[in-house]
């Protein structure tokens, strides 16, 4: 009976980490395509280059920010930081 005890809490905690990514992945998309949305307004000479910035972070976070997540590895999480900086400097 303290197998089961033990391994309902390792389900209930997996779980709750589940939901906690899917909501942060669910926010971080939203405010993604309300950026975008966002710099319709904008001139050619600002629209562009931040359009193209946001997709250009949509594409890193999903060829290489998950899959370093999910390795737990630093060094790409790191690297990746420093290029959403560079795009919110364009």
């Amino acid at each position: 009976t303290i197998y089961a005890v033990l391994l309902a809490f390792v389900v209930q905690s997996v779980w709750a980490q589940f939901n906690e990514a899917r909501v942060l992945v669910d926010r971080e998309a939203n405010e993604v395509a309300d950026l975008h949305r966002l710099t319709d307004g904008l001139p050619d000479k600002s629209r562009v280059p931040l359009q193209t910035a946001l997709s250009r972070y949509v594409d890193e976070v999903i060829a290489h920010e998950w899959h370093a997540m999910a390795k737990g590895d630093e060094d790409t999480i790191e690297r990746f930081e420093s290029l959403c900086w560079e795009a919110l400097r364009a």
